[in-house]
């Protein structure tokens, strides 16, 4: 898709020189402010001041591709924005939302109805705003954020800190953005043919309790992830597909889930479930003439990100490597639907500037090699973790000068720390973060 790939280049090259300027523009103000600049340098909670943008994908199959920025911004208050992005797949045009649309002024009327009646059904009257019904009815005449997946429409009522705005005036206290799906079931009719259901060779997001409805060249399937709240305010979970139904589990809640239908015809179920507090499982199930199968389960491993394709997906990997605590790597799903990575290390973050705030200042020589030599690094180092096989091998570079190395470890299974060269990880650093 020659088109498609040009405009996404174009978009990425603007985004990024508006998030420089606006990064620029922060740091010009904290360096205005002595004991906010202070605690940057010291603080191990460095990296709670800054940008932090984040591209998670919705939909992509090959009608359309749909995206969902955050950007959060930790400055002097904590902020999030978001913003739908909509392309054309075979065109590579940008779509607004009146591009996807047949009955313009009928989408509205019917999606206004549908969203005062979600927000009044999934929450307690006190905590909507006196007149929100109005305020939704009159939000069309904003610049809407929306974005499609593989159950419908959905729209981010976005909170902007700087124009003191709560969520389009509907919710006190509100800041991480409420989103309302409007499923393809119930407004198809509104909208452009080809932009309804999920089609062949892609990827979409899942919204639980709204039908996804997929067309294959062979059948149009219909899956939708069914959920049950117990009073301790966990879900049990159900799959169901057309009308066969397996049970997922019994979680906190469901981080994501995702459809996938390889280029081979095959189609994949992808969920990631937490029982709280991070404890995360992800599982693939395979989905073939009826039936549903379980064909993986990872624990400790999450959809976190959203960056997910048809033949690849980075997943969210709990490691405890010098004070790590998420890394990220690449996987593939097999023909039988296990997780496959496709790179031997774990990343954390990556080399540079952007990445100093994860320092760790060596109070003992270090025991390294660097370039294939063995050498040690003197007190007083400062080095950046990037990476680890998670068997005897965590990559850095040096933060003062820039050069890569590897560090070699034994773990200690019943003390779970790290060995190196036979003394333990905390004789060798100042401070290593606490992992989790």
């Amino acid at each position: 898709y020659p088109e498609l790939s040009t405009t996404l280049d174009g978009w990425s090259a603007n985004r990024k020189n508006e998030l420089i300027s606006l990064l620029d523009e922060y740091a010009a103000l904290a360096l205005e402010n002595t004991e906010l600049l202070e605690e940057c340098l010291n603080s191990e909670y460095a990296y709670m001041y800054g940008i932090y943008q984040n591209l998670r994908v919705q939909r992509a199959d090959t009608q359309i591709i749909s995206l969902l920025e955050s950007t959060n911004m930790h400055t002097d208050q904590y902020n999030v924005q978001y913003t739908g992005l909509n392309f054309d797949t075979q065109t590579g045009q940008i779509l607004s939302l009146s591009d996807i649309l047949e009955k313009e002024e009928d989408f509205y009327s019917a999606a206004t109805d549908y969203m005062i009646e979600e927000i009044r059904n999934t929450n307690n009257q006190e905590n909507l705003v006196a007149g929100y019904e109005n305020a939704i009815a009159n939000m069309w005449n904003r610049d809407v954020i929306w974005y499609m997946n593989g159950s419908g429409i959905s729209i981010i009522f976005d909170y902007e800190a700087e124009k003191e705005v709560i969520c389009y005036n509907i919710y006190q206290n509100s800041y991480y953005g409420l989103s309302v799906t409007l499923p393809y079931t119930e407004f198809s009719e509104f909208l452009v043919e080809k932009y309804t259901n999920t089609q062949n060779n892609g990827v979409a997001k899942i919204i639980p309790n709204k039908e996804c409805i997929l067309q294959t060249p062979n059948e149009t399937i219909r899956i939708n992830l069914k959920t049950t709240e117990f009073e301790t305010g966990f879900l049990s979970i159900m799959l169901c597909v057309n009308e066969t139904e397996i049970k997922v589990g019994d979680y906190g809640y469901i981080q994501s889930a995702y459809i996938i239908q390889k280029d081979d015809g095959k189609l994949f179920f992808i969920i990631t479930c937490d029982y709280m507090s991070d404890d995360y499982v992800t599982l693939s199930y395979e989905i073939k003439d009826g039936t549903i199968h379980l064909c993986d389960e990872l624990s400790e491993v999450s959809l976190a990100d959203g960056t997910i394709n048809n033949e690849s997906m980075t997943l969210s990997v709990h490691i405890d490597a010098l004070g790590s605590y998420t890394s990220r790597t690449k996987y593939t799903l097999a023909e039988n639907g296990k997780f496959c990575m496709m790179d031997d290390m774990y990343h954390f973050g990556g080399k540079g500037p952007a990445y100093s705030y994860y320092k760790l200042k060596t109070i003992k020589e270090l025991p390294v090699v660097m370039g294939g030599v063995e050498t040690l690094l003197p007190i007083g180092s400062q080095i950046c973790i990037t990476g680890t096989d998670n068997i005897g091998i965590i990559t850095f570079y040096d933060a003062n000068t820039g050069q890569s190395g590897e560090i070699h470890y034994e773990r200690n299974e019943d003390e779970w720390e790290i060995l190196i060269n036979g003394c333990s990880e905390y004789d060798y650093f100042e401070v290593l973060p606490y992992a989790g």
